[in-house]
């Protein structure tokens, strides 16, 4: 049974996932990119409420409010808890028994919001909607998929899907009929809508070589963009259509149609910050998460 909790309360239940969560931070900066390359500054810690815990996958679902998801230290039950910026304010939003959610998504033109789940039996992942106002206790979507590992929307019908398998792969869904397309394989679990028409990833060629690419659904073809840093998957796309990866310490920005490589524009060595990895933008704000290295 879903269950809606009140501020400031944790109660997580049991475990049924083989592997720890890592301990992830999510921090949101101020992001000016109205120059030649965007200016990251006043970087603000945000997921203390869970100090050591995981909290990750941070989305906007407008600008005031970040969704993610969350397990404490002890847990790797994953629970969506909602993050009001500026007062600090944080909400329990779902509480599944024995199944986790992850990465959490508004669904757009509509008042729902989506998710994946991991299912009681540990092994299926399959996506879910539901509603914003909290009013029932959701659908799930695409009941024939059972390997969803992560999505985003074109529109409020289409979805575009990581598929987990041996072979990673890249599909299109349409969730009024069921109908799935298989686009590419060997993906990064990064995927991103440009616009309702445009899917962009990560292609793995090879373990050391990445290329972002975007697959234009009209034209039903694939356009390579550059190649990704070293083992970075994760990355955001900025308002004018340039891109953004963390890369360690640093964030480095790529603009298509300026550049051949990847410059970096922020270094948060200083403040403890070494490992950044999923990044999500609404207009002048950027989230996005550091995952704790552990010491050897």
């Amino acid at each position: 049974m879903l269950r809606f909790v009140i501020l400031y309360i944790f109660v997580f239940i049991g475990v049924f996932l083989n592997a720890q969560l890592p301990s992830t931070n999510v921090y949101v900066a101020q992001l000016r990119s109205s120059g030649a390359e965007p200016i990251i500054s006043n970087v603000e810690y945000v997921s203390d409420f869970n100090a050591g815990g995981y909290t990750n996958q941070p989305k906007f679902f407008d600008y005031e409010n970040i969704y993610v998801s969350v397990a404490s230290s002890s847990d790797t039950i994953t629970d969506i808890y909602q993050l009001k910026i500026n007062s600090h304010e944080y909400w329990r939003i779902t509480e599944t028994e024995d199944i986790s959610e992850f990465s959490p998504a508004p669904v757009p033109n509509s008042e729902n919001f989506s998710v994946v789940r991991i299912e009681q039996d540990g092994v299926s992942q399959s996506l879910w909607i539901y509603p914003l106002n909290r009013s029932n206790q959701g659908q799930r979507l695409l009941k024939k998929l059972n390997t969803i590992g992560y999505h985003t929307w074109l529109n409020s019908k289409k979805v575009a899907l990581f598929l987990v398998g041996k072979i990673n792969t890249l599909a299109i869904a349409d969730i009024t009929n069921d109908d799935v397309q298989i686009i590419t394989e060997n993906i990064g679990r990064c995927i991103k809508t440009k616009d309702e028409n445009t899917v962009v990833f990560v292609h793995k060629i090879r373990p050391d070589f990445w290329l972002l690419k975007s697959y234009d659904i009209r034209e039903k073809a694939i356009t390579t963009i550059c190649q990704m840093p070293k083992d970075r998957e994760d990355f955001e796309i900025l308002a004018n259509g340039t891109f953004i990866v963390g890369n360690g310490s640093k964030i480095s920005f790529f603009n298509p149609e300026k550049s051949t490589q990847w410059v970096d524009i922020a270094d948060f060595t200083a403040i403890g910050i070494n490992n950044i990895t999923r990044l999500a933008v609404a207009r002048d704000r950027l989230a996005f998460v550091n995952v704790k290295l552990k010491l050897e």
